[in-house]
């Protein structure tokens, strides 16, 4: 990591705002999600169980 990006972070966090505030980014054009919300939401779900419950034979 480079000294700019952790002095960049230092700024963005020194504010009034909440933690869960300093770290979202706005809204930003680019190209579209590849994945929908709901596809979104089963990842994320998908990612916090253990790979057994899924079907891997991987304790992690």
């Amino acid at each position: 990591m480079q000294r700019r990006t952790i002095y960049s972070w230092l700024k963005r966090l020194d504010t009034d705002e909440s933690f869960e505030q300093a770290v979202t980014d706005t809204h930003r054009s680019g190209r579209n999600r590849k994945l929908s919300e709901e596809e979104q939401e089963q990842f994320e779900a998908t990612v916090h169980e253990s790979p057994e419950e899924d079907g891997l034979d991987a304790p992690a």
